[in-house]
C-alpha cells in the first residue's frame, strides 16, 4: 500500500475514516433489543393526510361518502386499532363497545374549536372496518335577521316563553 507523502492529505484521510462510523443503536427498555426510534408499535396506525372534519384519518383510508355533516369511510385496519387511533387523536370520553362495534358519542378533536363535537361509529364488516363520523354543532345556528319574538313564534311559543294555544 502506498501512503501519501503530504501531511494534510494524511490528516484528511484519517478524518474521513473516523467520521464514517455508524452512530450507536439505542437500547429500548433496558433489553438488548435494538429498535429504531421512529417506528410505530405493531398495532398502531399511522395518520394520513385525509380528515373527517377535524379528525385525522388513518393512512390508506378510502372516503366512501360525504353528506353534509357526515363522513363514511373504509379503513384498512382492525376495529380495535381504529378505536385506539381515535382515542390517541381526540378526547373521546366514554365509549360504547358492543359486538357490532364501538361508538364514541361525544368526541372533541385535540386542537380543534369547541363549537362542535363529533360522533364516531366504528364497525367491522369482514375484511375492512367502516368509520362513520358525524359533526354535531354545539349551538344550533340562529337565523340572521330574526328577532327574539320571531324565533319564539317559530318554536310554537308566545313571546314570554309559554306554549301558544293556537299552535297546539
Amino acid at each position: 500500500m502506498v501512503l501519501p507523502r503530504s501531511p494534510a492529505l494524511c490528516a484528511g484521510l484519517l478524518l474521513l475514516t473516523v467520521g464514517c462510523r455508524r452512530p450507536p443503536e439505542r437500547e429500548v427498555g433496558g433489553t438488548n433489543a435494538k429498535v429504531p426510534p421512529d417506528r410505530l408499535a405493531e398495532t398502531e396506525i399511522a395518520p394520513g393526510v385525509e380528515r373527517a372534519f377535524d379528525l385525522p384519518l388513518p393512512r390508506g383510508t378510502r372516503i366512501d361518502a360525504r353528506f353534509g355533516q357526515s363522513v363514511t369511510a373504509s379503513v384498512p385496519a382492525s376495529a380495535e386499532a381504529l378505536a385506539n387511533f381515535v382515542r390517541r387523536n381526540a378526547t373521546a370520553g366514554e365509549a360504547l363497545v358492543g359486538p357490532g362495534g364501538t361508538v364514541f358519542p361525544k368526541v372533541f378533536v385535540k386542537g380543534a374549536t369547541d363549537d362542535h363535537w363529533l360522533r364516531v361509529e366504528i364497525h367491522s364488516t369482514g375484511a375492512e372496518t367502516k368509520l362513520v363520523v358525524d359533526r354535531v354543532d354545539a349551538k344550533p345556528p340562529v337565523p340572521l335577521g330574526s328577532t327574539q319574538e320571531e324565533i319564539m313564534k317559530k318554536a310554537g311559543l308566545t313571546p314570554d316563553g309559554k306554549l301558544d294555544p293556537t299552535k297546539m
